[in-house]
């Protein structure tokens, strides 16, 4: 597990060197209970994307999935799907790869539009 967290916090300097973001946008990240493994492997990733952030110097905002999904969909309990579709039509996109990917993006739209769209993310 160290060597894995070891490659994350260099892949993740790497391209905040490359980017050079003015703000880094996370999810904020819960664990079920029903899941403690993955809660603690997550906080793991998470921690070492913190610290990469923070010793760059870099703004970081914190976005819950709740807030997500009242930006871009207007419904706090909106699905996956209807998060897909909405970043999909907002970005113009045939399709994405994974939910994974438009959650991500997601997070970023939201970013954007909360912090001005003169920032780069």
């Amino acid at each position: 597990m160290s060597r894995r967290l070891s490659q994350i916090y260099a892949d993740v300097n790497v391209l905040l060197s490359a980017v050079k973001p003015e703000l880094v946008a996370v999810e904020n990240i819960f664990s079920l209970v029903r899941y403690p493994r993955a809660g603690i492997l997550l906080g793991g990733v998470i921690g070492v994307i913190y610290l990469a952030v923070f010793q760059s110097n870099m703004a970081m905002k914190e976005i819950t999935t709740k807030e997500v999904k009242n930006a871009l969909v207007g419904y706090g309990s909106a699905d996956k799907d209807q998060v897909r579709r909405t970043v999909q039509a907002m970005l113009q996109m045939d399709g994405l790869p994974s939910f994974h990917a438009a959650d991500a993006l997601a997070v970023a739209l939201t970013a954007f539009y909360r912090n001005g769209p003169g920032r780069r993310l």
